[in-house]
């Protein structure tokens, strides 16, 4: 999974210089060669709500193309850095979806070569994938509230390679360069 993402992180951002790239592709072989298991999560959160840290079933809505609204409850990630947790009043959260959201696209979903997911290979997350295509906000006080009251539970925080992972995808997700003719548009 990892060689893959680093293609398509190659293939997202051209302008990665080269010796960057082959050196981020030597430390994933150097984990095959090893055998190595990459932990993308701690065995127990954070001391403190942390970025990327993933929590038990949060209501989510979003309007159909009826303009209808819908409802849902999912595991959820939350994307703000640990400082704005702490100091802002908001918290936004995505979805933590089954694979089986994505019927056609799985092993695309699992190599991370989807712009919108960001597939974590963990046994407590491997049935699932983020999707950062329908975030909620909601107020920190209400999320850090109910996880004091044991109504939403912090299952898991990222490791540092986790860390880096959601980074990465969050980068490809929301900063990757415009296609060709997009960008033409823009200089006219």
């Amino acid at each position: 999974m990892l060689k893959e993402l680093i293609d398509f992180v190659d293939a997202s951002f051209p302008s990665i210089p080269y010796g960057e790239k082959e050196k981020a592709k030597e430390a994933i072989e150097q984990f095959n060669r090893t055998g190595e298991t990459v932990n993308y999560l701690f065995a127990r959160p954070l001391p403190e709500l942390s970025q990327g840290d993933v929590l038990s079933d949060i209501p989510f809505v979003y309007y159909d193309t009826n303009g209808s609204l819908l409802r849902f409850k999912a595991k959820a990630m939350v994307v703000n850095t640990s400082c704005h947790i702490e100091n802002k009043d908001y918290i936004t959260l995505v979805p933590v979806v089954s694979l089986t959201t994505f019927e056609s696209k799985v092993a695309s979903v699992k190599n991370n070569q989807t712009y919108e997911t960001m597939y974590i290979p963990d046994q407590q997350l491997e049935e699932y994938c983020i999707d950062f295509s329908m975030p909620m906000t909601y107020t920190s006080e209400l999320i850090k509230g109910q996880i004091e009251q044991g109504q939403i539970t912090r299952l898991a925080s990222l490791s540092q390679i986790g860390y880096y992972l959601l980074l990465i995808k969050l980068n490809l997700y929301l900063m990757r360069r415009e296609d060709p003719v997009t960008m033409n548009q823009r200089k006219n």
